[in-house]
This record gives C-alpha cells, structure tokens and sequence, in this order.
C-alpha cells in the first residue's frame, strides 16, 4: 500500500473480512511512534466490530520497531 490512508483502510478491510461480529472477540492495536494512528485504526476496530473488546493498546517494542520503523502498526485479534 502507498499513503497511509490506503494502508488503514486495507487494515480496516483486512480486519472485516477476517472476523465476525459477535461476542468472544478480542483485538489489540499497537503502533511505533504513531499514537494517532493507532488511535484512528482503534476507532475503525471501535466502529466495525462495535461488540469486539479493544483488550491492547500501546507502544510496540525496540525489536519490532527497529524492524518496521517509526510509524508502523499492527492490528491483532483472536476469538475466545
């Protein structure tokens, strides 16, 4: 993806199409350096999945953000 905006929506469509709303469903959001954008892609997970529990929200690690560089993100979830 070019832009961010293309990439918060793949992650967004990735995430729709990957879950199911209904109860049992987990997600966490971290970002490196990029508090904003962790908090846009929280509010697309907020507002697709309304019923989903945000159980993570933080800062990713040196060992990750070393890797992926300021600004990357990540986007998990899992059903109990």
């Amino acid at each position: 993806m070019r832009g961010r905006a293309k990439a918060l929506a793949e992650l967004e469509r990735l995430f729709v199409e990957g879950t199911e709303e209904g109860g049992g469903l987990h997600t966490g959001v971290a970002h490196a350096n990029a508090p904003g954008d962790g908090e846009d892609l929280a509010a697309r997970v907020r507002r697709t999945r309304p019923n989903a529990a945000l159980d993570v929200f933080g800062e990713l690690g040196p060992v990750i953000g070393a890797h992926g560089g300021p600004g990357t993100l990540g986007l998990f979830w899992f059903r109990d």
